[in-house]
């Protein structure tokens, strides 16, 4: 009786290691090539820590079979886990740098998103924390970075920014009225655009500009790539799903939001590989900074993560989440950059003022 609970203990084991192993791993893989599989990213965190615990509850029952398979998992995918949770809370930070900010505004709520932050609220934020360089997406303008529906200039808005680039700059007069924003105190112009192939959303996914500060210059990304664009009613379909509440009607909805955010998995998946490619061919320091809209266990942070560093682990701490909506907590707003820059105090400011947390670090070029 003993060894056949034993066996069933270590069959747990054995399942439980396995999928934690594949839920890293196959993040290395084009979400072409694993199909469904990709959803598995979403579980990577939770995996991990009941694999630890369950370890731990192992090791009390001494069940050394078993315990050495979580072992050899937890090991394995430490590097995964150490890029949702940073848990260095006791390095020294340095002073000074170039303080950089992202933020997705969510349009400043223009359109009805639940937030009852006005844009007021934003500027305040906004001169608080006065960063050097500012990278917003889902910005809402006009043409002559006029806020629409407001007859309210950027510059006026984000006071202090002598240097302002938008998507219309960049493009001239399309039919894009929100995407993305850098304002800078330092001089920046523009130097290439990349766009997406979707017709039906004209956004582009970034846009670099040659930033010089005094005599250093490095190329900075504002990027926002292709978003699951989730409705309120779909996101209401994952919580039933998390709360096991699983009708019918529920199992068709799932069916079509799976379909969705499989789309924008394989369209984000096409975006970084041309983002790397473009990175790579540039000799300066690189920053890229934006909404990616996949976590650091997905194919596009593994992907950037091949030639870039990830601010959060150089200099964050504690637990990653950067969306501030009603789905689990989420990174998926990043600031990566290529040798000959160094990041200290990166901070995830904890906001209500749109569906994402801005973040911000300091940048030190060598």
């Amino acid at each position: 009786m003993k060894r056949f609970f034993s066996g069933i203990l270590f069959l747990i084991s054995l399942t439980l290691s396995v999928i934690l192993i594949m839920s890293y791993f196959l993040s290395f893989l084009s979400p072409e090539r694993i199909g469904i599989f990709v959803f598995l990213q979403f579980a990577f965190p939770y995996l991990w820590i009941v694999s630890l615990v369950s370890g731990i509850v192992y090791i009390v029952m001494r069940q050394w079979r078993a315990t050495l398979l979580f072992v050899i998992a937890l090991v394995l995918t430490w590097n995964g886990f150490a890029s949702v949770v940073n848990l260095d809370y006791f390095s020294s930070h340095r002073e000074g740098g170039l303080k950089v900010m992202t933020f997705n505004v969510r349009a400043m709520n223009v359109f009805d998103i639940g937030k009852s932050a006005k844009l007021e609220d934003f500027a305040r934020f906004i001169s608080e924390e006065s960063p050097d360089i500012l990278c917003l997406q889902e910005m809402v303008m006009n043409d002559n970075h006029v806020l629409k529906p407001y007859n309210y200039s950027i510059k006026n808005l984000f006071k202090g920014y002598e240097y302002v680039i938008t998507e219309q700059d960049v493009y001239g007069n399309s039919n894009v009225n929100r995407g993305q924003v850098i304002l800078s105190r330092y001089p920046i112009k523009v130097i290439d655009v990349e766009k997406t192939n979707d017709t039906r959303h004209p956004e582009k996914i970034c846009f670099a500009v040659e930033v010089t500060v005094g005599e250093k210059k490095f190329v900075l990304f504002n990027c926002h790539l292709e978003s699951i664009r989730l409705s309120s009613d779909e996101i209401a379909v994952v919580n039933k799903v998390k709360k096991a509440d699983v009708s019918d009607k529920t199992k068709a909805d799932i069916k079509g939001t799976k379909v969705k955010m499989t789309s924008a998995f394989l369209s984000r998946a096409k975006q970084v590989e041309a983002l790397k490619m473009y990175i790579e061919m540039i000799d300066s320091p690189v920053l890229v900074c934006g909404d990616f809209n996949d976590t650091s266990i997905s194919y596009t942070y593994q992907v950037l993560s091949s030639v870039l560093s990830d601010a959060f682990i150089e200099s964050g701490h504690g637990w990653g989440d950067t969306y501030n909506g009603n789905l689990p907590p989420l990174r998926i707003d990043h600031m990566m950059y290529s040798k000959g820059i160094h990041s200290d105090n990166y901070t995830i400011h904890k906001v209500d003022l749109s569906d994402h947390f801005p973040v911000s670090c300091s940048i030190f070029l060598e």
